[in-house]
């Protein structure tokens, strides 16, 4: 997982989202590939690396919305693309609050599929 391109901004950055999602309902935060993650109920919806924040449970019109209004695109780690991981290119802490609601809709989605019965 590349970290952030401005990496003095990653803690900043960290703040922010911790203060959009910490307060939401069965969220935890760890690490993956030495990124602050995200999850929801035990599913990763987002964490932090690449540009800046990458949201993995956005649904297919959610990521093209998140294309169109806020230029985001497929994620792409180690020369693989990721299609289904949303990469947000977020530049400081005050670029977390335009992309709060694609944020919110990452974990909903989160949260709906930790609620499916296995096998679904």
């Amino acid at each position: 997982m590349p970290k952030l391109n401005d990496s003095a901004k990653e803690p900043e950055i960290e703040a922010a989202l911790d203060e959009l999602i910490l307060g939401w309902a069965d969220v935890t935060t760890g690490k993956m590939f030495g990124s602050r993650v995200y999850r929801a109920k035990g599913v990763l919806f987002a964490m932090i690396g690449g540009r800046g924040l990458i949201l993995t449970k956005l649904r297919a019109e959610q990521r093209r919305l998140a294309a169109g209004e806020h230029d985001a695109h497929a994620f792409v780690g180690r020369g693989k693309e990721v299609p289904a991981w949303t990469e947000f290119a977020l530049e400081d802490a005050a670029s977390v609050a335009p992309v709060a609601s694609m944020v919110r809709d990452a974990y909903d989605n989160a949260l709906t599929e930790a609620d499916q019965p296995e096998g679904d």
